[in-house]
């Protein structure tokens, strides 16, 4: 492991659990680096003064921390407003991701979110969107998945009426109606949820070390109330099982705790694939941000043994489901038989929008040093 992510993993530990490392930053400049582009510059500043860091480097750190703060503060007043506005309709509704794992960090604001996710039945969406447009948060954009809505100030809310995308590939996660009734998530459910929403930017454009530590910290806020049984059940069903063998490992060296004797009867680790998927989710940054990170890496390598990977990936991001592009054109696509019609729009389109911007993302696909062979032996051996 590179020594600045060892360095970044040992001011997580003592950000989140006090555990004290004594050692001195190597490269303070590089250590900034990591830690911003994986969403946890603003985790570790109250610590990074026991460590040599250096004074420019310092005021950097700071900054984000009072983006940090500044922003938690903003998202846990709207969230107290959604309650609000949910709860005068009675509309069953629960929290998902960032809005969850916020409250189990020691301070809510070190746990960073990028928008505010909730999860209601579809029946409702219409309701939400009346309540929404009184205090002026407007809908941004729609998708099969969730509506997009934007504060005054430009905080995201997606309102959610599925969790997955994936028909008939994670059963436990489609029956909504059960999910929300009782306006939470079983802490099961939960983790079954998160190792979905971890696989699916995984193999879709990217995913940082903080995506992955947030199961860590999940399991052992939990430890006690899990049923290993349960979750087991659910792992196996939705063919999840191995993946999480893997991060619960992996967890133990990012954030030196023990959680696996309660969820792993036989527990192996593979020092090179954990030196891999290391290196391949520091790279990629929260959400594929990285600067030296090619989003494309995951979609291509998902292929696995297909030939043409790369032609194949074009394909698929072109000729979109009709679920996915009847919200591109929802004028245009008012019927599934008109499909072949949208992907001809989308073609050209494609082609002669935004130019520039879809000739860099074809020459990120075409690029001859994604290792997509490598990846795609990592993926297998993590069990995606």
């Amino acid at each position: 492991m590179e020594q600045s992510v060892q360095e970044l993993c040992w001011l997580i530990q003592e950000s989140l659990f006090e555990h004290k490392h004594d050692f001195t930053i190597t490269d303070s400049e590089r250590l900034y680096h990591i830690a911003k582009e994986n969403g946890l510059s603003g985790t570790v500043f109250e610590v990074i003064k026991n460590h040599g860091i250096s004074n420019e480097t310092y005021l950097k750190f700071q900054k984000d921390f009072f983006k940090f703060v500044a922003q938690d503060e903003e998202q846990l007043r709207t969230i107290e407003l959604i309650k609000g506005l949910l709860d005068s309709r009675n509309i069953k509704h629960v929290f998902l991701k960032g809005s969850i794992l916020k409250q189990i960090y020691p301070k809510t604001y070190m746990r960073a979110m990028g928008d505010i996710d909730f999860l209601v039945e579809e029946k409702n969406i219409i309701e939400i969107q009346e309540l929404f447009q009184r205090v002026e948060i407007k809908l941004s954009s729609r998708n099969w998945v969730h509506d997009v809505y934007k504060t005054e100030s430009g905080l995201s809310i997606e309102v959610h009426s599925r969790l997955t995308k994936n028909k008939n590939e994670y059963h436990d996660l489609e029956d909504i109606q059960d999910i929300v009734k009782d306006n939470q998530c079983n802490p099961e459910l939960e983790i079954l949820y998160l190792l979905y929403h971890i696989k699916k930017h995984l193999i879709t454009s990217g995913i940082g070390l903080r995506s992955i530590i947030d199961l860590g910290v999940y399991l052992n806020h939990y430890y006690s109330m899990l049923n290993p049984e349960k979750l087991n059940r659910l792992l196996v069903e939705n063919k999840l099982d191995i993946f999480f063998k893997n991060l619960v490992v992996f967890n133990e060296k990012y954030l030196g705790i023990q959680i696996s004797d309660k969820f792993i009867i036989e527990k192996s680790f593979d020092q090179n694939l954990y030196e891999s998927f290391t290196k391949y989710i520091v790279i990629s940054g929260i959400h594929g941000i990285g600067i030296s990170f090619n989003r494309f890496t995951g979609i291509v390598s998902n292929n696995r043994n297909a030939k043409f990977k790369k032609m194949r990936a074009l394909l698929r991001i072109t000729f979109l489901p009709y679920n996915d592009l009847k919200y591109v054109y929802p004028t245009l696509l008012k019927h599934e038989i008109l499909l072949p019609l949208g992907w001809t729009v989308r073609i050209f389109d494609l082609l002669f929008k935004n130019r520039k911007r879809r000739m860099y993302r074809l020459k990120q696909i075409s690029d001859t040093n994604m290792n997509e062979s490598d990846t795609s032996t990592m993926f297998d051996n993590l069990g995606v």
